[in-house]
């Protein structure tokens, strides 16, 4: 690749396998590490079930879209995703959700780029492909589907705004992936439960409601504990799901992120038996435990290395895998890469202005890349092998930058492998 960021460049030479997501120069696998969490089942029969998960796809379509300058402008300010090739990524992961041939596919929120509703519809019918070989598609929106005054058409220097849904408009748009076949809906949000089989059921929460945006109604919780407490009496296991989060993952993102409700949501999850909780939303690849119940964030699909979940129920346990996308398009590699790097580009401004040499502000942006690579596709097991980390922490306090208590709470989860999980459900 002729990529460096310092000492750390071999951790992207990732290779894809069944089992594992990398690239070139891959690092030793620790495959399934022994982080097992105790949960008590209560006359809940042992789920068998192989389901895969996805989040933040941010889809847009090309139909309003031209890959122009506004539109490229708009990127590179953006968080590292490798929009460019929206399209190839999508179609990729479509693939090898077929090949997979799990369950069921879930997908966690932030379908679209922007909410237009051309994005919806084609993305639909992407959908429909998943369908048509007899895997079952489960969608809830995201705070960038519905209600946006962001959708938009680009056209290279300029863009029109376009129509974004309402909830009722994107139960509609994606009545064939969970909503027409579910259990119960809500009617008070986008909110369902759905049977994967007789012995698994996925509730789907919608946090971005026009009345309870980023949040769960009082209305919503009530219908949640209502159709857990029928599922705890069938004697049916279930995994829940939603776009933002109910536990903190990082001190510096809670607002925002982290529902206001969550205490409320969580109690009742304890009471039921929920143990694992699927979101997205932060774009990490992380997760988190509190009392009884475990979120697992699923990092975005555009964001290099481009992960999905694969989630294996048996035998009293379930076993959480992150997948990269095999994506094989020209130069989508380098492009993907380099998109990843501008997440650095306000340090590397900063660097300038501060007292270090040149060769210090290149060891120092470098690390810091390679510090941002580490924690959001989930593998702090390389960031704590880096022998570079206390000098470099040197050199950062030396320059005078911000970021330190960004780069101290990251710093804590320092050696976890956040690709793999296995859960105790009994």
């Amino acid at each position: 690749m002729g990529k460096k960021w310092g000492n750390n460049d071999h951790f992207l030479k990732e290779k894809n396998s069944f089992a594992y997501t990398g690239r070139r120069g891959i690092l030793s696998l620790l495959f399934l590490v022994g982080i097992l969490i105790s949960v008590t089942g209560c006359g809940v029969k042992d789920p068998v079930a192989n389901v895969m998960v996805v989040s933040d796809i941010h889809y847009i379509s090309p139909r309003i879209n031209d890959n122009g300058e506004m539109f490229q402008s708009l990127i590179n300010e953006r968080d590292g995703r490798a929009m460019l090739y929206i399209e190839e990524i999508t179609d990729s992961f479509v693939d090898e959700v077929i090949e997979n041939k799990p369950e069921a596919l879930i997908v966690t929120g932030d379908l679209t780029f922007n909410g237009a509703i051309e994005s919806h519809e084609d993305l639909a019918e992407k959908f429909a492909r998943i369908e048509e070989n007899g895997i079952d598609v489960l969608v809830l929106p995201g705070n960038h589907d519905v209600y946006s005054g962001n959708a938009a058409r680009f056209m290279g220097e300029s863009f029109e705004r376009v129509e974004s849904p309402d909830t009722g408009r994107f139960i509609e748009l994606y009545k064939d992936y969970g909503y027409s076949e579910a259990l119960e809906k809500d009617e008070n949000s986008a909110s369902y439960i759905y049977e994967v089989n007789d012995s698994l059921r996925v509730l789907m929460l919608d946090f971005n409601t026009y009345d309870a945006y980023s949040d769960i109604s009082k209305d919503t919780l009530e219908w949640t504990e209502k159709v857990l407490k029928q599922a705890k009496k069938d004697g049916v296991y279930v995994l829940a799901c939603g776009h933002q989060n109910i536990l903190t993952h990082h001190k510096l993102f809670m607002f925002g992120y982290v529902i206001a409700r969550t205490d409320e949501l969580t109690k009742i999850f304890e009471k039921y038996g929920v143990k694992v909780f699927l979101s997205g939303h932060l774009h990490t690849q992380h997760y988190a435990t509190k009392g009884k119940v475990t979120e697992i964030l699923t990092s975005a699909l555009p964001l290099y290395p481009n992960h999905y979940g694969k989630l294996n129920f048996f035998d009293g346990v379930m076993d959480y895998e992150a997948v990269g996308t095999k994506i094989d398009a020209p130069g989508y590699e380098e492009y993907a890469i380099e998109s990843f790097e501008r997440m650095s580009n306000p340090t590397k401004l900063s660097l300038k202005e501060s007292s270090l040499t040149k060769e210090e502000q290149k060891r120092v942006a470098d690390f810091f890349t390679f510090t941002n690579f580490c924690y959001y596709s989930g593998d702090m097991v390389s960031y704590s092998k880096s022998t570079e980390r206390d000098e470099i922490k040197e050199l950062w306090d030396k320059s005078g930058l911000g970021y330190r208590p960004y780069l101290e709470l990251i710093e804590e989860d320092s050696g976890k492998d956040f690709k793999h999980l296995r859960v105790k459900l009994k």
